[in-house]
């Protein structure tokens, strides 16, 4: 990588230790926003750059409603490399009343064979990076999954820890290798029970740790993208939630995600009025998973 974007990088790296440094200062409970967005690619660049635009507005709302401190990176353009989201993550420092969220806009696949899966690989090469994307040293180098991701999120997060993919899940040729599906088995053994509802009674007990994950395609659906408005399943997810925390009384800090999940999956209709190749429709469903544990010391 080249030193520009290393010293590029290292600065925002830095504020965003900062921040959280303030916040922890002063006792002040955070909303942590880790943004990855594939803005570099020719192909993708001006949706992605809509879905940073719209998460952040969406975000930074709920974060002064619901009186959280909020601190952002964005990890895109020359800077978007796995690595760096790696080092991102290694630099979180939440307390345990902190919310953190991982949003993804970018390429994604599943593998074959792999249907007890329901969340994607996320591609996470460099700009500069040319290696044919279905080449497997590639995939094992350059991607991970969005449920290894929120595993290591949590690990090092608050009590609510988000992960949002807003890409394809479309099937490559290759099978998952037996490293990665043990690494899988790993990730998804440590998770805490699922949880069917979120009621504001679970939600707001300050002993009950929850995260979330996000798809906005399932496996075998391409993730639908309007150049002007965005991601298709963004759009419908930030409107839900600014039309929620509108009705929300300033300070509260329950949102009721569950019900507003469900409403941002339900992306059959309007994914149909999208042509994704060919003049074939598009056809969309997002999906998710929710997780709760309760902790007492």
């Amino acid at each position: 990588m080249p030193k520009k974007t290393a010293a590029a990088f290292s600065a925002l790296l830095e504020n965003f230790v900062e921040e959280q440094q303030k916040a922890f200062i002063a006792n002040e409970p955070k909303l942590i926003l880790i943004i990855m967005a594939s803005t570099q690619d020719k192909e993708l660049a001006a949706g992605c750059a809509q879905d940073v635009k719209n998460v952040r507005k969406v975000f930074k709302k709920i974060a002064a409603h619901s009186q959280f401190k909020y601190v952002e990176i964005e990890i895109s353009g020359d800077n978007y490399t796995g690595e760096n989201l790696m080092a991102t993550i290694k630099k979180l420092d939440s307390m345990e009343i902190d919310v953190t969220i991982f949003y993804y806009s970018g390429h994604g696949f599943c593998y074959a064979d792999d249907s007890s899966r329901k969340f994607p690989q996320l591609d996470m090469r460099h700009p500069a990076d040319t290696a044919e994307y279905n080449e497997m040293g590639f995939i094992r180098k350059h991607t991970k999954n969005l449920h290894e991701i929120l595993q290591l999120i949590r690990l090092r997060g608050g009590r609510i820890n988000i992960a949002i993919g807003d890409c394809c899940s479309t099937v490559i040729t290759h099978k998952r290798n037996s490293t990665s599906k043990f690494n899988m088995e790993v990730v998804e053994d440590l998770m805490s029970p699922k949880e069917k509802l979120l009621s504001k009674k679970v939600v707001t007990a300050e002993d009950n740790y929850i995260d979330i994950i996000v798809s906005a395609a399932r496996p075998g659906q391409a993730a639908v993208t309007d150049l002007k408005n965005g991601s298709l399943f963004t759009q419908n997810f930030t409107a839900a939630l600014a039309a929620a925390i509108a009705k929300e009384p300033r300070g509260e800090k329950y949102l009721p995600f569950h019900q507003l999940l469900q409403k941002a999956a339900s992306l059959a209709n309007k994914a149909a009025a999208y042509d994704i190749g060919n003049g074939k429709p598009g056809q969309q469903m997002a999906s998710f998973e929710i997780y709760m544990e309760n902790v007492q010391y």
